[in-house]
């Protein structure tokens, strides 16, 4: 079967380590997410959103795409839900993430 081909592709992080049912805590952090194609290709975004996020100024979600696990993008909701926007269409094979580089409880899981 040919594998489904996708422009936007949509990551919707409902929990972190701070986040559980013993505290009303609802932030997020990442700093890089990386997506390859079903032939194990990096494909690279143009751009990324998060619809409805709540973020710092310095702390946007396109820090995911400059390729620096020292910047950040921190959401102070959750569910908080990431957009990533491509050129081309193309078969998502699998993606990978870095968590942020200071407070652990904010990493999704």
């Amino acid at each position: 079967p040919t594998p489904f081909a996708t422009m936007d592709v949509r990551l919707k992080i409902e929990d972190t380590f701070e986040s559980g049912p013993a505290t009303d805590a609802k932030c997020v952090q990442l700093s890089r997410v990386q997506f390859f194609n079903a032939l194990g290709d990096e494909v690279v975004p143009n751009s990324v959103q998060a619809p409805g996020g709540k973020s710092p100024d310095e702390e946007q979600p396109e820090n995911l795409l400059d390729g620096d696990t020292k910047t950040k993008w921190l959401n102070f909701s959750l569910p908080a839900t990431l957009v990533f926007h491509f050129e081309k269409p193309f078969a998502l094979g699998s993606y990978q993430f870095w968590t942020a580089n200071d407070e652990q409880d904010r990493d999704p899981y």
